[in-house]
């Protein structure tokens, strides 16, 4: 891995993140369009071991984002139309055999676990993921959690000419709360081998905006990569095949699970008929039989009151019981 490190470092040196990352557009002006970076981060290039300890895990994740899309997706052109985000929703597709693990450990990547139903090329995903952000990312637990879990980016309207859905990585899909695309990015294919968006290495944001025409095509499914620690916390709701059981884990979690049914979104489903409807967590509090109705009407006189009250009085009244 010290070889690894060591190309990023090399990587690393030239004059713009823009350039590090490879973010090419048609215009030949790109270069004119490239500023110093304004970072959040202390260096460029790597995340210094003082940050790894001060920032928490999923601050690290929102500033790689937000740094890609500043320095990124403005420079291809994104910044005018509606951005990808508004009308997508990220897909997480996971074995029912791993629910209690997730319920336990939250969802964890390949680095992790180990583990993997997609390609197991440890050391090329990390190159990879790397070179989305041009930064070193170092390879201690915290770091291992920045790095990202993979999931499908479900676009609404049509954007594939061969979509298909991805099962093949999990029978349950989750499908996570708007908050998570703030630190997501995603490629219009796998990005272990995708052919580029504009000829291009790196991801986009979701904040990333459309114009009128089509800017790209889900070659096979788009990729989401969400960066920083996710858990049952960040699902907005599950989706099971049709006449399938809830599994126990979800009902344990209190995840909303529907059966999913067939769309022409670019990952082919969406959310059909309920499946399990989740408990109501938070209880409605009825005052009334708390505090008896003549003692709430007095406290609502008494608020009236000190509003209509003088300056001076209302001193003199905070005053007198202190003396």
């Amino acid at each position: 891995m010290s070889k690894l490190l060591l190309f990023f470092l090399i990587f690393i040196s030239a004059n713009s993140f823009a350039l590090d990352v490879d973010c090419k557009e048609s215009s030949p002006s790109l270069l004119e369009k490239i500023v110093t970076p304004n970072l959040e981060f202390k260096y460029k290039g790597y995340i210094s071991p003082d940050e790894l300890n001060q920032l928490s895990s999923r601050q690290i994740a929102e500033l790689l984002v937000k740094r890609m899309h500043r320095e990124c997706d403005e420079i291809r052109g994104g910044t005018s139309g509606k951005a990808v985000g508004e009308d997508s929703d990220i897909m997480m597709f996971v074995p029912s055999s791993a629910l209690e693990g997730v319920a336990k450990f939250g969802f964890q990547n390949l680095h992790t676990t180990g583990t993997s139903l997609g390609a197991k090329a440890q050391e090329m995903r990390y190159s990879s993921e790397n070179t989305f952000n041009a930064m070193v990312l170092g390879y201690g637990s915290k770091s291992k959690e920045v790095l990202p879990k993979y999931a499908a980016l479900d676009i609404k309207k049509e954007h594939g000419w061969s979509s298909e859905t991805p099962h093949q990585y999990g029978d349950v899909v989750f499908v996570m709360k708007n908050d998570v695309k703030s630190r997501t990015s995603w490629t219009p294919t796998d990005s272990l081998g995708f052919v580029g968006f504009r000829e291009s290495k790196t991801p986009s944001t979701l904040k990333f905006k459309e114009k009128e025409e089509l800017n790209f095509k889900c070659h096979t499914y788009c990729e989401a990569q969400i960066w920083g620690p996710l858990d049952y916390s960040d699902v907005e709701y599950a989706m099971i095949a049709p006449d399938t059981k809830v599994p126990k884990a979800l009902k344990t979690a209190n995840i909303p699970v529907y059966f999913y049914e067939k769309s022409q979104s670019s990952v082919k489903i969406k959310k059909g008929k309920i499946a399990y409807k989740a408990k109501n967590k938070t209880k409605q509090v009825d005052l009334s039989q708390m505090v008896p109705s003549n003692h709430i009407e007095k406290a609502i006189l008494d608020i009236k009151t000190i509003g209509t009250l003088p300056q001076s009085e209302l001193i003199e009244d905070i005053i007198k019981p202190l003396v």
